[in-house]
């Protein structure tokens, strides 16, 4: 099973999601899937395919385009009709939205571990964000009122990860920033998951991450001396203590945001509540290095709070 996560944040006002996904359990799919942030606005794709239908492994495929070389040495990821991904593009049609886009990437990756879950197989899946801080350029085709209309963007801010595994954690709640206000170079990565073991136990996972230019706080949960982390409908309240360092934050969920059914290999559902227009306040103070710094993004995170709880609220995709 493979999952994508990617997020385009265009403006204080427009974002967008699209992910390819690949269903090998109970159920066998390859999909393409898309929301589109637009003001009050919400549009939202999916596409599914028979999982027969992609190509075989490494087989290299490219696309339609006048420009080849675009393609050229960059390895292939997803490719199924008019859909395709690789380490520097990503065209796809979901539903009544189309995508071309291209980046370039600043090199920050990191995976969340630690990796001693994985070992002991309490975690099933991992998370890999192969592309922490992305420069996104291309367009958004998108119906408005009956007519095609397209959202052109150049050198938007953005992120590409990489879900994969036999099964996904039982809950958790992810935010991610790379346009803080006042911080431009700052980028900003936290999970929380909890994790079924043995005897109806439940594990609890913490782990984030902060760059900021030579900065650069990793709270790693092999290493916590103190963590805590509560997310309920609408925030998400964090800290974690670390060699001396301390990293406090709340992530707040944007009225603008749309609920989004995942199934797991198994067949069981997951119901994932996603804004790319969410707020994060962090605030990091290290004595020994001598930082005591806020940061603030408005409209402008990613957040997500997933569980296995069925939701009251219809879904919109």
């Amino acid at each position: 099973m493979k999952f994508g996560l990617e997020k385009v944040w265009i403006s204080p006002e427009h974002a967008f999601w699209f992910r390819y996904t690949i269903l090998d359990g109970k159920e066998k799919e390859a999909s393409t899937w898309a929301i589109l942030f637009n003001g009050d606005k919400i549009w939202t794709g999916k596409n599914n395919y028979p999982l027969e239908d992609l190509p075989p492994a490494q087989s290299i495929i490219l696309p339609p385009a006048r420009d080849m070389m675009r393609y050229h040495q960059h390895p292939q990821v997803f490719h199924l009709g008019e859909n395709h991904l690789d380490t520097h593009n990503a065209l796809g049609t979901a539903g009544d939205m189309y995508w071309d886009l291209r980046w370039t990437n600043s090199g920050h990756r990191f995976t969340h571990g630690p990796e001693w879950i994985h070992s002991l197989k309490f975690a099933k899946s991992r998370y890999d964000v192969c592309m922490m801080d992305l420069k996104f350029s291309g367009s958004v085709n998108y119906p408005s009122h009956g007519r095609p209309q397209t959202l052109p963007f150049h050198q938007a801010s953005g992120m590409i990860g990489h879900i994969y595994g036999t099964k996904q954690a039982d809950s958790w709640a992810w935010v991610h920033c790379n346009v803080f206000e006042k911080a431009p170079h700052a980028v900003f990565e936290g999970l929380s998951g909890i994790l079924s073991v043995v005897s109806k136990k439940h594990l609890h996972s913490h782990h984030f991450i902060f760059l900021m230019g030579k900065q650069n706080m990793n709270f790693d949960p092999q290493k916590f001396f103190f963590h805590f982390s509560r997310w309920d409908g609408q925030e998400w309240h964090f800290e974690a203590k670390q060699n001396g360092g301390t990293l406090t934050g709340v992530a707040f969920l944007s009225r603008q945001n749309a609920l989004v059914e995942y199934t797991d290999t198994d067949g069981s559902k997951l119901w994932c509540t996603n804004s790319k227009l969410s707020s994060l306040n962090i605030r990091l103070q290290d004595p020994k290095r001598k930082i005591d710094q806020e940061f603030k993004a408005t409209q402008s995170a990613a957040f997500e709070m997933v569980s296995r709880e069925k939701p009251k609220r219809r879904c919109d995709l």
